[in-house]
């Protein structure tokens, strides 16, 4: 299979996040399509309250979308349950600048504050 046309490594496709408290509905990020292919680097910038750390955490797994899809390697992350969704953070060694997403055991981070990876 040529690169062009390999599975990406993360994707995601019309993600959304919409939080709801009471009559107020917020929606946080809407229609959010994805691809990142291995080897390359991505870095999620905005400006404050744009949606960066919601974005990653839907995209580790550690939030559920509104609607859409998250997909490792071709797998939905909706059908993997909290344990792999934590093993599967640890053997992606994804880690963010977020400190409640940083979920890598390489990172002095993680000998203070353990995941449950």
């Amino acid at each position: 299979m040529s690169e062009a046309g390999a599975v990406p490594v993360l994707a995601c496709n019309a993600l959304a996040k919409t939080y709801v408290s009471g009559p107020l509905t917020v929606p946080v990020l809407s229609g959010v399509d994805l691809a990142v292919r291995g080897g390359e680097r991505i870095a999620i910038v905005g400006k404050s309250g744009s949606g960066k750390s919601t974005l990653l955490h839907l995209l580790g797994g550690l939030d559920v979308p509104s609607s859409g899809s998250v997909k490792l390697h071709g797998r939905d992350l909706s059908t993997m349950d909290e344990a792999e969704r934590g093993r599967a953070r640890a053997m992606n060694r994804w880690a963010s600048s977020t400190s409640s997403t940083t979920c890598c055991p390489s990172s002095p981070r993680s000998r203070t504050w353990p995941c449950r990876c």
